[in-house]
């Protein structure tokens, strides 16, 4: 009874061996496994190669080559990596190196093969590609003076530019806007103006795709100047706002709605000498509404953005108010540009406030230049401020 029971134990052990003779020698056709791969999700599209690493498993030590194969990319070539130095070895990591200049996504399928030709199951894995910071700088002008004053990068990678010119154009400064690739190459310019000066000062990218210009006009009276172009710089239409003296526009955002919101400064309108001077317009440029804040002095307002709740934060410098000559501004509206609550800063010398944006946390960051405080006759002055504070 016991020797049938070993002998009949025996002869299956027997049939097993040999109708799997992979597991006597060692799982000589078992094929290798990839344990893992560590590579970027992002890296530089500047041509830098960067290294990753994939762990295997190989019963039989005979590792051939390691395929990459490409499953989607805009311009990526597959590759090998010979892994015939790995022979004798069933478990280690090797190494490889991919590089690119073209920003992309890119996904790969990586199989290890060994020399028996037996091939691991696959793994996908993906990286993007980014365009790498690169510096550089572009002049643009002629003969005359011509002042850049406000650049946004635009929803192809380039860049929109908006400045004065004297060199180029109808009158003594006109408007001038260039549109550059992601280098900064010229791929347009347009110039806009009268036979006087027109300086623009505020640029951005509308929904539709052209842009919005805004800045001031002496070809009249000094009025603000909001100027409509589609994609390719061509006017569509323009406004002008202003009274029968100077009044002068610096800042210009589209709104939520597709119109925009307008600040500069008036002697034509308000209280005192020069006062903030807030316009609404609809998506065409027809006025809806306007504000002026300001005292018995000088109030110029230099700055706006519309705020997450509807509202909106203006910025600039008050001679009527404060605690020195001049102090920096902030004001903020409702929807309607009703003030909701208003904030000087300086101390006994000249402080000017020149831009504003709301920050992520709900303050705002503010910036300007100031002789009450730093190192010399006037220093930038950067300010964090909190409302709830």
């Amino acid at each position: 009874m016991f020797k049938a029971k070993f002998l009949l134990t025996g002869f299956l052990m027997v049939l097993v061996l040999v109708l799997t003779p992979g597991i006597a020698s060692g799982g000589a056709d078992l094929p290798p496994e990839i344990t893992y791969v560590d590579f970027p999700k992002e890296v530089n599209a500047d041509g830098t190669p960067v290294q990753g690493t994939v762990g295997f498993r190989d019963s039989n030590g005979d590792l051939l080559k390691a395929i990459f194969a490409v499953v989607a990319a805009v311009d990526f070539q597959p590759f090998e990596v010979d892994l015939s130095s790995f022979h004798g070895q069933t478990e280690g990591e090797f190494s490889f190196e991919i590089s690119t200049m073209t920003p992309q996504k890119v996904t790969l399928n990586l199989t290890l093969l060994d020399q028996e030709g037996n091939a691991s199951p696959s793994v996908f894995f993906t990286f993007e590609a980014i365009q790498a910071c690169q510096s550089w700088s572009r002049t643009f002008g002629g003969s005359e003076n011509d002042l850049g004053y406000s650049v946004r990068q635009t929803r192809d990678g380039g860049y929109i530019l908006l400045g004065t010119t004297e060199s180029y154009g109808a009158g003594d400064y006109d408007f001038w806007l260039i549109k550059t690739d992601a280098q900064g190459n010229m791929q347009w310019d347009r110039t806009f103006g009268g036979s006087e000066d027109d300086w623009g000062y505020s640029v951005q990218q509308t929904s539709d795709g052209g842009y919005i210009l805004f800045g001031g006009t002496w070809s009249g009276y000094g009025d603000f100047w909001l100027i409509k172009t589609d994609a390719q710089g061509n006017k569509e239409w323009d406004r002008t706002f202003g009274g029968s003296e100077d009044d002068w526009g610096w800042s210009v955002q589209q709104t939520s709605d597709g119109g925009y919101i307008l600040l500069g400064y008036t002697y034509s309108y308000g209280a005192g000498l020069a006062d903030f001077w807030l316009i609404r317009t609809d998506a065409q440029g027809n006025k809806q509404w306007e504000r002026t804040f300001g005292g018995s002095s000088r109030d110029k307002g230099w700055s706006v953005q519309q705020t997450t709740d509807g509202g909106y934060i203006l910025r600039g410098h008050t001679y009527s108010y404060g605690a020195g000559y001049a102090d920096s501004w902030l004001i903020k509206t409702d929807a309607y540009g009703n003030k909701e609550w208003d904030r000087t800063f300086g101390g006994s010398e000249t402080d000017w406030g020149s831009s504003v944006q709301q920050t992520e946390d709900g303050g705002y960051i503010l910036l300007g230049c100031t002789a009450s405080y730093g190192a010399g006759e006037l220093d930038f002055w950067l300010i964090k401020y909190c409302p709830e504070e």
